[in-house]
């Protein structure tokens, strides 16, 4: 919806938002995630490359996010490898980044009865606001596991984290 908005205005406001900050960045993160069926918190590192030389503020931005889940039986950690793109729109000191792209990862969960392993493979959305170095974000993932436990299975989750860039 952003993105609409922002390529529907007129030619005077779209000096507003600028695109000469189109420096690689460094984005270290906390938050907590969320599921109906667990809460849990994570932490991550994401590299901000440019992919156009420096001419749009366009991104790959790969990264490596730590989590822990707690589960109505059990608890779980984790590994995931979110690959996003994004774009920053900024004016002044304040910036709006769409973010999209695969999240592959493992996880090890546990409970009094059982224990196993999942490979994950995911697709998230999302949006990161920021004010100068500091980032506000949401992601919201839709990922497919498959374990010695269970057959394929299909659920969503909800992150929400604040950062630092650098």
């Amino acid at each position: 919806m952003i993105m609409a908005v922002v390529f529907c205005q007129s030619a005077s406001a779209q000096s507003f938002w600028k695109t000469d900050d189109c420096d690689n960045f460094n984005l270290i993160q906390a938050g907590y995630m969320s599921e109906s069926g667990f809460n849990g918190v994570f932490a991550g590192y994401k590299y901000g490359l440019n992919i156009t030389g420096k001419k749009l503020p366009l991104y790959l931005e790969p990264g490596a996010e730590f989590h822990y889940v707690s589960y109505p039986n059990g608890n779980g950690i984790g590994l995931t490898v979110p690959v996003n793109v994004s774009y920053k729109f900024k004016t002044g000191d304040f910036s709006i980044s769409p973010i999209t792209g695969p999240t592959f990862g493992y996880s090890r969960a546990w409970n009094s009865e059982v224990s196993g392993d999942d490979f994950v493979f995911g697709w998230e959305f999302g949006g990161r606001i920021a004010y100068k170095r500091i980032t506000l974000s949401y992601r919201y993932n839709k990922v497919i596991t498959n374990s010695l436990l269970h057959d394929v299975v299909v659920w969503n989750y909800h992150k929400l984290a604040i950062g630092f860039t650098f």
